[in-house]
């Protein structure tokens, strides 16, 4: 009795509230599932390189909730921060799918840079901050496991939540300008499939905006003590979302609209018509 006592105020010192135990494994086997309609999607399809990053990452979640299970009934500092980083960097490796995307959609209409932001080095830019950010929440949630430590880590986390957020908004209104601007296209085998792409990524995007909206405020309730955590708003603000972004891009997979390998390229900008000629 004893035992399960000193594990229940272990768990309130680190989550916050008590965890769900069945929940977790409803996040093991709807994220599995996931890794695997994706893995069908990238090895059946044309693909570039970096798409492999969503299954890599729908297979993090899996692993962070098995060791949100693991912390929930023995709960240490290790196996925290361990769930901590894997639950917490997903939204910035689907970013940098989105921002690769984009970038391609970018480059390959061969036009020159505009707002200092949307030209070649558009995903290069991205991936700076992005790489920050992770940083900045990796190296934060590692230090909330420590009490000596924890205010540093709940500051860090929030500055790179909030860089995060800034970048987010930045890239959304950057894909608006992309997708309504006739000067960027998708064109090769006859369709035109730069909208289907953006398609993709207004969705997630605003989805991964609201979750780390969720995070910053999630993190700001604690660090200020203004009120309590519940476990619920995990789910649905966190897990469900990062969840339906990987449904969207089992959906709607981008490997089937962005060319794969080295490309003829005919015109520019509205006129250009991209022709596959190697598939390696």
């Amino acid at each position: 009795m004893s035992t399960q006592i000193t594990i229940s105020e272990l768990d309130l010192a680190y989550f916050h509230y008590i965890p769900n135990r069945p929940a977790c494994y409803v996040g093991i086997a709807v994220f599995s599932i996931l890794f695997i309609l994706l893995n069908i999607r990238v090895l059946t399809s044309g693909y570039r390189w970096y798409v492999y990053l969503l299954p890599l990452t729908a297979a993090a979640e899996v692993v962070g909730f098995a060791l949100r299970y693991i912390c929930s009934k023995n709960p240490t500092t290790d196996v925290f921060t361990a769930m901590s980083i894997l639950l917490l960097i997903s939204a910035n490796i689907m970013a940098l799918v989105n921002y690769k995307a984009v970038g391609d959609v970018i480059q390959l209409s061969g036009v020159e840079t505009r707002y200092y932001v949307i030209g070649p080095n558009f995903a290069r830019n991205f991936y700076k901050t992005n790489l920050v950010a992770s940083i900045l929440q990796a190296v934060g949630g590692g230090l909330q496991a420590s009490s000596g430590s924890r205010s540093t880590g709940f500051t860090l986390t929030i500055v790179g939540i909030t860089i995060q957020l800034v970048f987010f908004a930045i890239f959304l209104v950057s894909v608006h300008y992309v997708n309504t601007c006739p000067d960027y296209r998708l064109h090769y085998n006859g369709q035109n499939h730069k909208r289907s792409v953006m398609r993709v990524m207004y969705i997630t995007m605003a989805l991964l905006f609201v979750r780390s909206l969720y995070r910053l405020a999630n993190y700001v309730i604690v660090y200020n003590n203004f009120g309590e955590v519940h476990e619920w708003t995990f789910y649905v603000f966190d897990a469900l979302l990062i969840a339906v972004c990987f449904l969207i891009h089992c959906i709607w997979f981008i490997g089937h609209y962005i060319p794969r390998g080295t490309l003829d390229i005919e015109g520019k900008g509205p006129d250009a018509i991209y022709i596959t000629r190697s598939n390696v």
